[in-house]
């Protein structure tokens, strides 16, 4: 799913998008991809404050959907030279 199918689906929704470096390279128990510990990340949109959507994030691949603490969803992708470990 892209971020774009995402906000479709939930255009009043606010969202964090976050940006993961480098990419996971395990799955989970539920063969969702993570980091072991080593990567780091960036939020790189947050609805809550800005409401700009950068041009480039709609089309990349959702890799995780989360709730974050204060409730407002988090898509997270990774680096599109890194989708090749999935």
């Amino acid at each position: 799913m892209t971020i774009h199918d995402y906000i479709s689906a939930h255009p009043d929704d606010p969202l964090r998008i976050i940006l993961y470096e480098p990419a996971p390279d395990v799955l989970d128990d539920r063969g969702e991809p993570v980091c072991g510990g080593e990567g780091k990340s960036a939020v790189v949109f947050d609805s809550t404050i800005s409401g700009d959507l950068p041009f480039d994030l709609p089309w990349r691949e959702i890799t995780a959907i989360n709730e974050g603490d204060d409730g407002v969803t988090e898509l997270e992708f990774i680096p599109d030279d890194e989708l090749f470990l999935f």
